[in-house]
């Protein structure tokens, strides 16, 4: 993959292509408890904060500049909100694991 020369944008895209090979990995996982699904969930969710951050330091990065394209910024903010949803549906996800096993007993 070809680099820029921009080291903001090369930092982050070798981030969020680490948390994005994480999240397929364990996105393959079958949990076969329902600990396992509320770990699963909670790793999800770490995951998912984590690709929220790097898209926010490219947005603070662009943000800096005095030439951005709008729509770069627009959907550098709007991947930065859809990971930060995934990371609230993954913690609630493990929240609801960790009380059908407070139930079950």
């Amino acid at each position: 993959m070809a680099t820029t020369t921009d080291p903001v944008f090369d930092t982050v895209r070798g981030g969020l292509d680490r948390v994005t090979a994480e999240i397929l990995r364990l996105g393959a996982v079958q949990p076969d408890s329902p600990a396992a699904h509320a770990v699963r969930a909670r790793r999800m969710a770490d995951l998912y904060d984590r690709t929220a951050r790097w898209w926010r330091v490219l947005a603070r990065s662009q943000a800096a500049r005095t030439k951005v394209d709008l729509l770069f910024y627009r959907a550098v903010l709007g991947a930065r909100g859809d990971a930060e949803h995934e990371a609230r549906f993954w913690r609630e996800s493990a929240h609801n694991w960790d009380a059908h096993m407070k139930e079950a007993c």
